[in-house]
């Protein structure tokens, strides 16, 4: 019989499985890059792609990020040549039908439009002001997706109540 006991926080839940991504990330394409990253620095690096993955919703940003904690050049090139093979697994294997489906889904797929920059422009500055004009212009130059756009907004927001709520009056959550 075994003499540890594990502690517990009265009123606490036990936990329930793997956590939900940060907002912007898909679960799957966060695991490939954990599994990347774990073959150079073993469990730690599932730890430093959510962390990285809090900082930044553009994957490209993320990959140079996580390979600044690797000091041997050999095992960097490896892990930023990771890169392409992310984009590959997540390409759709029937042009149009997955693509459809995850930007009914999700959001991550759908190409941004003039409508959609006016729309968050509009709602951002209901929490900014006038800046948000700015901002939104800022952010539609850097973004991929309407949802990374939507993400990239919200990030101007230091208030995390109100970055959830933008987010889901935009329709990114």
């Amino acid at each position: 019989m075994s003499r540890w006991r594990t502690r517990s926080t009265p009123g606490t839940p036990p936990p329930t499985g793997p956590t939900a991504p940060p907002p912007g990330w898909e679960a799957p394409a966060l695991r490939q890059i954990e599994q990347q990253l774990m073959r150079f620095l073993g469990p730690v690096g599932k730890v430093m792609v959510r962390r990285g993955a809090m900082q930044t919703t553009d994957v490209d940003k993320l990959y140079r990020m996580l390979a600044e904690n690797l000091t041997n050049p050999e095992e960097r090139s490896a892990f930023l040549a990771g890169r392409p093979q992310l984009a590959a697994a997540a390409a759709p294997s029937e042009p149009g039908t997955a693509v459809a489906a995850q930007a009914a889904g999700t959001g991550m797929t759908v190409a941004l439009s003039a409508e959609a920059i006016e729309q968050g422009t509009k709602l951002l500055a209901g929490y900014l002001g006038p800046i948000a004009k700015v901002v939104a212009k800022k952010a539609a130059a850097q973004a991929s997706s309407r949802r990374h756009f939507h993400m990239l907004l919200a990030e101007s927001l230091a208030n995390p109540a109100e970055r959830t709520k933008f987010l889901h009056d935009v329709g990114a959550e």
